[in-house]
């Protein structure tokens, strides 16, 4: 979950975590993947990054998982030099290293840290994950890279790949992922049968496709729902009269009140705005300013 990420304690009983929760991660590591990234929340009081339960215990014994376990990013994503590692938690991310870097380097030389037993494993681990990442040097001293031939040949064939292919697999899963609560005798829909069809929301003709940040990710294509839908509506029925309506619009930032903001007084056009002394608000104004938007 995403709200209060940095601070939030998931509480789940044993069961519900293995026969739910982990169920998703036992089926994605059918796929061996390189690295596994741990979450910001606490599961059970405890920082999953420093959880020798969940990633020594669970991640790799019972599910036998070798390969490197990184933070999720930033703020939040490591939160102990000395546990993280003792929880088998391999590289802090994006780096430049906060509880790892120095600080692990003293706890190594204070003999806090069991060099053999942690660290020497850690390192393993993210030389192997470099290797296959072909980038460590060649025998001959020269460094080999993702530019290097074989990298680029990958990624021609990759580009070479039937697209078609992809599409079939995407839009099987999509249609694999609709979930219908309640099927009051309304599908499957008939075109033919139907005279007017409304098709609502801000992103059926703007659609949000691959994410952002972090979960970003350049499609091939992306299609206009609306088009899309009316374009198979019509293929059956040419007389279907489709509407569209936009309703509630949809920003990532608040749009600013701008001239829409009511005049306080005859002297001021403006935001008033109150600065307290405290959060309780009932400790008095100490300042008052007038701002002519609304964009703080």
């Amino acid at each position: 979950m995403e709200t209060r990420r940095y601070n939030v304690d998931e509480k789940i009983d044993h069961r519900t975590l293995r026969e739910v929760y982990l169920r998703p991660f036992k089926v994605g590591l059918e796929a061996r993947p390189w690295t596994i990234m741990t979450s910001y929340q606490k599961i059970n009081d405890e920082r999953v990054d420093t959880s020798i339960y969940l990633i020594e215990r669970i991640l790799r014994e019972e599910l036998a998982f070798e390969a490197v376990v990184m933070s999720d990013w930033g703020r939040g994503g490591l939160n102990d030099t000395i546990q993280s590692l003792l929880a088998t938690t391999d590289l802090e991310m994006p780096g430049p290293a906060i509880r790892r870097g120095n600080r692990l380097m003293a706890a190594v030389l204070s003999d806090e840290v069991d060099e053999k037993t942690y660290l020497n494993l850690c390192v393993k681990r993210l030389l192997r994950l470099i290797e296959k990442e072909t980038l460590l040097p060649a025998r001959n001293g020269n460094w080999i890279s993702r530019q290097d031939g074989h990298i680029d040949q990958q990624t021609e064939e990759l580009e070479a790949d039937d697209v078609s292919g992809f599409q079939t697999v995407a839009r099987q899963a999509a249609r694999d992922g609709l979930v219908l609560l309640k099927n009051q005798d309304l599908l499957s829909i008939r075109p033919q049968n139907l005279n007017t069809v409304a098709i609502i929301g801000p992103h059926a003709k703007q659609p949000t496709a691959g994410g952002s940040g972090n979960a970003a990710v350049n499609p091939y294509y992306i299609a206009n729902p609306n088009e899309a839908i009316a374009a198979q509506l019509r293929g059956q029925n040419q007389n279907l009269n489709i509407s569209f309506e936009q309703e509630m619009p949809v920003s990532r930032t608040p749009p600013t009140l701008g001239n829409q903001i009511v005049k306080l007084n005859p002297a001021y056009h403006g935001l008033r705005m109150n600065f307290y002394a405290g959060n309780s608000f009932e400790e008095g104004i100490v300042a008052t300013s007038f701002w002519k938007d609304s964009h703080i």
